[in-house]
């Protein structure tokens, strides 16, 4: 079964200099987390046994937000990840993605002993070029 206990996505109060804190409803809360496990409105609105309508006009700033806060979870859980050592393609990951990093292979091609390539043909060429040698 679903619980929220179970979704680490921050919540977002809001806040105000000198006024007391506002918390969120247990709905609200809902709504905010389904929307940053990205499910759409309707899916929001049938779990909630909610008309769509009422849950877009009650709840706009959870379902804008949700996503927003999931990406926080998540993008904190990566960092956490790359700077651990303890996940070194989250850390290759991170330095590419974040820090523009990028992992380059040189591959040269040279023959033996770094000489030109040497590039042989075949017994059928060959003849062909002594019968006609200006072709």
């Amino acid at each position: 079964m679903f619980k929220l206990d179970d979704v680490d996505i921050p919540f977002q109060y809001e806040l105000t200099p000198g006024a007391p804190v506002q918390y969120m409803t247990h709905q609200a809360r809902m709504v905010q987390v389904l929307s940053g496990l990205g499910l759409g409105l309707m899916d929001i609105a049938s779990s909630l046994n909610l008309p769509p309508a009422e849950v877009k006009e009650k709840y706009t700033k959870e379902l804008t937000n949700g996503a927003a806060l999931a990406n926080i979870s998540v993008a904190h859980t990566a960092y956490k990840l790359a700077v651990s050592g303890e996940c070194p393609d989250m850390t290759r990951f991170w330095l590419r993605s974040r820090a523009g990093w990028t992992e380059k292979t040189i591959v040269e091609h040279t023959g033996k002993d770094g000489n030109p390539i040497e590039i042989e043909i075949s017994a059928k060429e060959k003849l062909a070029r002594l019968i006609n040698p200006e072709d």
